[in-house]
């Protein structure tokens, strides 16, 4: 065997070994943080780039450095077309991949904004309910009539006078939340 055949062999155990690593990527991404994502980009975009130089110099360097024979020109043409191809198109394929992915990214970044700008716009919403609920209330007492929050206001201070006489008349073993349940109960009962 000579030195040609084991650079053709080492070319293409390399070649399946990056293309087993290629169809695994998928897994390598899906359980790492965040910088460690960052370090395989660019560990991918230089591999990448390596692919295309090589495959600019390595027609050169099998063609003069491994042929001790003069070759024609087509035999030139026919190594340049044979060995770079491959790395192209392996360049090609890291750098698609790294497009696919940086894609994927800036779609998981848009869902995320929509989901916040979802909920935002939800809590805005219940909050103007809220608001014009509270303004449309209205409470009479004692033929007195309060709107908004004058009635929460005169609403609170009634069951607070209500909680104190519970509190007076109940036994001391009673708990505090026993008295408020007590007050709320008698407060809604009138």
């Amino acid at each position: 065997m000579n030195v040609q055949h084991l650079t053709l062999i080492f070319l293409i155990i390399v070649l399946i070994i990056i293309l087993l690593v290629i169809i695994n990527i998928k897994n390598l991404f899906e359980n790492i943080s965040d910088s460690t994502k960052k370090t395989w980009i660019f560990i991918f975009s230089v591999l990448g780039g390596l692919f295309v130089i090589v495959s600019i110099f390595l027609p050169y360097w099998l063609t003069n450095i491994l042929s001790k024979e003069n070759l024609d020109p087509n035999a030139v043409g026919d190594t340049i077309g044979g060995t770079m191809g491959p790395f192209v198109a392996i360049g090609g394929v890291i750098f698609t991949f790294l497009a696919f992915y940086m894609q994927k990214l800036a779609n998981d970044e848009i869902k995320n904004q929509f989901k916040i700008q979802q909920f935002e716009s939800q809590f805005y919403e219940m909050l103007r309910l809220h608001k014009e609920n509270v303004t449309e209330i209205e409470y009479i007492n004692d033929n007195k009539t309060f709107k908004g929050r004058k009635a929460f206001e005169d609403l609170y201070s009634e069951f607070k006078d209500v909680y104190d006489v519970v509190k007076q008349e109940s036994p001391k073993e009673l708990e505090n939340i026993e008295i408020i349940v007590k007050s709320y109960r008698i407060f809604f009962m009138e």
